[in-house]
Order: structure tokens, then sequence, then C-alpha cells
């Protein structure tokens, strides 16, 4: 058996903890909150050039969520 180091398990516990953007508009700057359906992250449109909140919902969440939330405006 291998253990990883602290760096490598630190590395892949922020990699699980973050939603995955790439091949989409969208760039990851920060966390901003979190609570008990989700996490709010802090992104960049490339496309319209401005920064915009994300909100992620907890897995199992979506099935409680009123369809017009998971929609959006």
């Amino acid at each position: 058996m291998n253990w990883l180091s602290d760096a490598v398990l630190a590395h892949l516990c922020k990699l699980g903890n973050e939603p995955e953007l790439s091949g989409t508009r969208y760039e990851l700057i920060e966390k901003i909150g979190q609570g008990g359906m989700g996490s709010v992250y802090l992104v960049r449109d490339r496309v319209l050039d401005r920064q915009l909140a994300l909100k992620v919902l907890n897995p199992g969440r979506t099935h409680q969520t009123p369809p017009q939330l998971l929609r959006g405006p």
C-alpha cells in the first residue's frame, strides 16, 4: 500500500469540493459561501467579461428543490 502525502491529499480534497468548469464560459475565482443547500462561488463569465455568483447544490438536494430555482431567471 502507498500512502498519499498531505499535499496530495489536500489537493484531491480541493478538487472534489470545487465545480468542474472546464469547457464552459466560466472561470472559477473563489468559494464565497456555503450553506445547507450548497456552496456559492465567485466566477468570471468570459463571454460577458464580468463576475457572477454561481451556486452549486449539494448532491441529493436537487430532487427537493422547486424546478424554477434550478433554472434561474
